[in-house]
């Protein structure tokens, strides 16, 4: 059954600040809270959409490596027919320390992408410069730009030795940071993370690194390495985006789970705003839609409500709106969900509405 909602304000277009109370009727069969869900319609406003994954360690005997790597091949450019994306990020890892390995998994894998695709050096890719070029065409330290946004793919690790965690040069960073101030943001890939997770040991701590992160100009940092986390850390003002691993590669022994399996997609929206989410290679599951924008659906819970039983008027201010801007909402109330409603704003100046982590909520 519908939950019935009547006397809904605003209906139309809205001509007022960004802020504006949202306000309705419902009659309660007994007292059961009220659920607000919103969405901000973006759907003509993507900038830039990109694909990340990491840990394929092509060549690990003990893994079905070659069945993962088709598992995640198909998912990837499904996806990419549904949803195109730009590019995808290769973050590390790309294959267990053999450097022949590079030509394999370029013909079963990489050249079989949809997309065109960048590479970043891991610990476990082993080729020298000289090396690495040869098989990408790039440097292990390379930028590059997409629209208007910069890219900086920084390499962390030596070649020959899996178990030296050596940190990305952060002057060369810094650099490339710099030379994107043009660029309405930046995005930054290091296989192995700067910041030290409780969970292990496995990083290269590097404060000076962490300082170039941290910078207004940097949105967000994308790391692999860590097998089995798949969060997003808000830390010293940056969002460090973990894993979207797609074996199952298991070197510690410790039994990873599957919801790890998967590929983060990130969406750029004209107003700079960013979006993230994880796909998982099994089922088309999002991983974290529940922490940060769920691109699926779009909608948002931004407030619950205590009803009580009867008839009532339901407020509540919704902060910070855009501008120029189509806002779909619903409320949902002891399993009953009304039908989706609409406002549009007008011409009257823009703001944001975040989450706790600082990811666009909507």
């Amino acid at each position: 059954m519908a939950l019935t909602i009547t006397n809904v304000s605003p209906s139309a277009v809205v001509d007022q600040p960004a802020n504006l109370d949202l306000e309705f009727d419902v009659d309660l069969a007994s007292a059961a809270d009220v659920e607000l869900y919103v969405k901000r319609d973006k759907s003509n406003n993507v900038a830039l959409r990109f694909a990340i994954y990491s840990e394929g360690h092509w060549g690990y005997s003990p893994m079905e490596y070659e069945d993962e790597h088709d598992a995640a091949l198909a998912k990837i450019n499904d996806y990419h027919a549904a949803n195109p994306v730009d590019f995808i990020v290769a973050n590390g890892d790309l294959v267990h320390d053999n450097v022949d390995f590079h030509a394999e998994l370029k013909t079963a894998f990489l050249s079989q992408l949809d997309m065109p695709y960048y590479p970043v050096f891991g610990n476990h890719d082993w080729c020298t410069e000289a090396e690495w070029i040869t098989e990408y065409g790039i440097s292990r330290n390379y930028s590059f730009e997409s629209g208007d946004y910069g890219f900086i793919l920084a390499k962390s690790g030596v070649e020959l030795d899996a178990s030296d965690y050596v940190p990305g040069d952060d002057v060369w960073v810094k650099n490339q940071i710099d030379g994107f101030s043009d660029k309405k943001g930046v995005f930054i890939f290091q296989h192995i993370s700067p910041l030290e997770l409780s969970q292990d040991a496995y990083a290269a701590p590097d404060n000076n690194m962490r300082v170039q992160y941290a910078r207004d100009e940097v949105l967000m940092t994308f790391h692999g390495h860590h097998h089995q986390v798949n969060y997003i850390r808000e830390i010293q003002d940056n969002l460090y985006a973990y894993a979207c691993r797609i074996s199952g590669v298991d070197l510690g022994g410790n039994g990873f789970p599957d919801i790890d399996y998967g590929f983060r997609v990130v969406t750029v929206y004209d107003d700079n705003t960013v979006d993230t989410k994880q796909v998982k290679i099994s089922d088309d599951a999002t991983i974290n839609q529940d922490d940060f924008y769920n691109e699926d659906s779009g909608y948002r819970p931004v407030k619950t409500l205590a009803g009580s039983s009867g008839s009532q008027t339901v407020t509540h201010t919704l902060n910070s709106l855009n501008a120029n801007a189509t806002y779909y909402w619903y409320a949902e109330s002891g399993g009953e969900q009304s039908a989706v409603q609409s406002f549009t704003t007008d011409d009257f100046g823009e703001g944001i509405i975040t989450q706790d982590v600082g990811v666009l909520m909507i």
